[in-house]
């Protein structure tokens, strides 16, 4: 599988990752809660974490964001470049790798976000089928 190398040149995946250091993006079919990721979205190339695919009609969407950034981003399932493979660490960073407050908390969150990301879908939804 082809992988393509990325520095970083932001701290938005602080402390797990630095400015300056240097991943590895491979291409998957599916990627799970939790995963680093590398995508591009509005033009730019970057490094976040994988938190929920919107369930259908939305199917194509999913929320990520960096762990040291507040908000969560509604991005397109074809702007992932793939998963992030940090060499240092000689291992593939998933969802297991977080101690379990913090995924508690993350859970917490993406609830919160997909609730106010669904709501006004779902009236747009109804508005414009009636």
């Amino acid at each position: 599988m082809p992988s393509h190398k990325l520095k970083l040149i932001s701290g938005c995946m602080a402390p797990l990752i630095k400015t300056g250091d240097v991943v590895y993006s491979v291409p998957r079919d599916r990627y799970r809660s939790g995963e680093i990721i590398a995508l591009h979205h509005e033009g730019k190339l970057y490094v976040h974490r994988f938190y929920y695919r919107l369930p259908p009609p939305f199917g194509h969407l999913f929320l990520q964001k960096g762990d040291r950034v507040r908000g969560f981003t509604l991005s397109r399932l074809d702007q992932i470049k793939g998963k992030v493979i940090i060499p240092q660490f000689e291992a593939t960073v998933g969802p297991y790798t977080r101690p379990r407050v913090y995924l508690r908390f993350c859970r917490q969150l993406l609830g919160q976000a997909a609730r106010q990301i669904l709501k006004p879908l779902g009236r747009r939804l109804n508005s414009s089928g009636s």
